[in-house]
């Protein structure tokens, strides 16, 4: 699990490929409450995060946590 900050100029795109870069399944943003008004919709950027990654052939995902409810994260290991 990556756990990755949003940065508050971040567009989607930039995002993921900071994310590709670093590596990991499932990206849990940090800080995601901090942006500007022109990607304030943190659905939607999450939405187009996870569709890049997509489209991109990436097997990585991006959580969109709902605000002040907590996880579980459960972890398995498997053999290739």
């Amino acid at each position: 699990m990556l756990v990755r900050q949003r940065m508050f100029f971040a567009h989607p795109e930039q995002y993921v490929e900071e994310c590709k870069a670093i590596g990991g399944q499932l990206v849990l943003p940090m800080h995601q409450d901090a942006c500007f008004e022109w990607n304030a919709d943190m659905n939607g950027f999450a939405r187009q995060v996870n569709q890049k990654l997509q489209d991109d052939g990436c097997l990585m995902r991006m959580l969109n946590p709902q605000r002040l409810k907590w996880y579980t994260v459960n972890m398995t290991v498997s053999q290739d």
